[in-house]
């Protein structure tokens, strides 16, 4: 058994006619389909669902979180799920029948879940910044033009689409063909430019790019083929860490040339002297701190915060008279956002893409990284200056050692500018999938002031 936390999740499965819902026999009464695990269940539903469309014996989808509840205390996650039947047929397993909602025995925590839905469905109104994957028959739709789609493209069609990935702001489904698994990526309209900037890297660096079989930006859709490759975050190997950030830095250089043509795609402009215009509004715009609400920012951490502001902008004016050029910036350079195959970096999400100062991109590198591997006992120091190394005609060592410690803490504010314009743009009820995530970087900043502070 595991001797970590367990979390529970439940799934509110509603009837596609009839105002009753899916529930499952559990003992002596009816409770809805639900799931105790030690692994998180978060945006990756491909297992959720399977499991709960077992449980059911008819094929479910999610839609999006009702609710989700972390303790800080306990490290216990309770999560609710709206799902969907993507079977034609209603019929259900002989261990599941379909119920009216009120009449399956509920935790306080599901059933202020269930209420909450409940009241919207009586309301009959959906809010208008609801993410269209999250709407009931989507994924059916957008199955059939993709399915479409690939054949138009001579793909034959070897199975069912099958969902990935399910947030607010992303929707991922794979179709099996007969020249491989297909992935679709559709994005919030808030990251629509992905597509086409995928595309037009893939053009210039099919080496460290997915292929791309179709980009339609209208409906914020980037389908590609499957590069079947292991992650960089699982790779024990120096060379291949030192490989991302080297070919990550000449793939910058090299479209620092082209910044005017992304940004007339609609990448975000993140560029030191508009940073230093985002500063004051990031920091009065306590909404996406969840102040009051776990892993939140506190009264004290938002004043010590504000009381940054002027030196910050002073770090985006300094840095933007480096000789370093503004280049397109991944914007969520995680190592899980990095494969490797066959030697080569991949270089897969591009959601976040920006025209900034180069060096930003390595703070979210450094969130996920090993502390060491053979090699290179302090990974975080040892791949930095490989990929220094690679700007070494733009400067000497110290010059470039003094710019990086000139991004590093603007490269948290930019995160925290990144988190504050998501939270922003999606529903008020899907900002529960965003607590804590803004908080990360504006701790990582107080931490710098201090550690600067220190050697000061």
């Amino acid at each position: 058994m595991s001797e970590g936390p367990i979390h529970s999740y439940h799934a509110v499965a509603p009837h596609p006619q009839r105002p009753e819902v899916l529930a499952v026999k559990r003992g002596d009464g009816w409770q809805l389909p639900g799931l105790e695990t030690p692994e998180f269940i978060d945006w990756n539903v491909a297992d959720w669902n399977a499991a709960m469309s077992e449980a059911a014996g008819i094929k479910l989808g999610t839609l999006r979180r009702l609710r989700a509840d972390y303790n800080r205390e306990t490290k216990v996650e309770q999560g609710v799920f709206l799902m969907e039947t993507l079977s034609p047929s209603e019929s259900v397993s002989a261990g599941a029948r379909w119920v009216n909602p009120m009449a399956v025995a509920l935790t306080p925590f599901v059933q202020s879940a269930l209420e909450l839905w409940l009241a919207e469905v009586k309301a009959g109104q959906t809010p208008e910044d609801r993410s269209a994957w999250t709407r009931p028959g989507w994924h059916a739709e957008t199955a059939a033009w993709l399915g479409g789609e690939l054949q138009r493209l001579g793909f034959r069609l070897t199975g069912e689409a099958t969902q990935r990935r399910q947030w607010a702001i992303t929707s991922i489904i794979s179709q099996p063909t007969d020249q491989g698994l297909i992935f679709a990526k559709h994005t919030h309209p808030l990251f629509t430019p992905e597509a086409r900037v995928v595309e037009k890297l893939a053009s210039h660096y099919p080496n460290h790019l997915p292929a791309v079989a179709l980009a339609d930006s209208d409906r914020g859709a980037l389908v590609m083929r499957d590069f079947d490759a292991g992650l960089l975050y699982d790779s024990p190997r120096l060379e291949d860490w030192e490989a991302a950030l080297r070919t990550h830095a000449r793939i910058q250089q090299d479209n620092a040339a082209r910044v005017q043509e992304f940004l007339d795609m609609g990448c975000w402009d993140r560029r030191p002297d508009k940073l230093a215009e985002l500063i004051d509004p990031l920091l009065a715009d306590t909404g996406p701190m969840n102040m009051g609400q776990p892993r939140g920012i506190t009264p004290p951490e938002l004043e010590r915060l504000r009381g940054l502001a002027a030196r910050l902008k002073e770090l985006c004016r300094a840095l933007a008279d480096s000789p370093i050029p503004v280049s397109l910036n991944n914007g969520d350079f995680h190592a899980k956002n990095i494969a490797i195959k066959d030697g080569n970096p991949l270089f897969f999400d591009w959601s976040d893409a920006q025209i900034t100062h180069p060096f930003f991109d390595l703070m979210a590198l450094f969130e996920d990284m090993p502390g060491e591997l053979a090699g290179a006992p302090n990974l975080r120091q040892h791949v930095t200056e490989a990929y220094l190394d690679e700007w070494k005609s733009f400067g000497s060592p110290e010059g470039l050692r003094g710019a990086f410690a000139l991004a590093r803490p603007l490269a948290m504010a930019n995160l925290a500018v990144s988190y504050q314009r998501i939270y922003n743009h999606v529903e008020p009820a899907a900002r529960q999938e965003l607590i804590g995530g803004q908080a990360i970087w504006l701790r990582q900043l107080l931490a710098w002031s201090e550690e600067s502070s220190a050697q000061s």
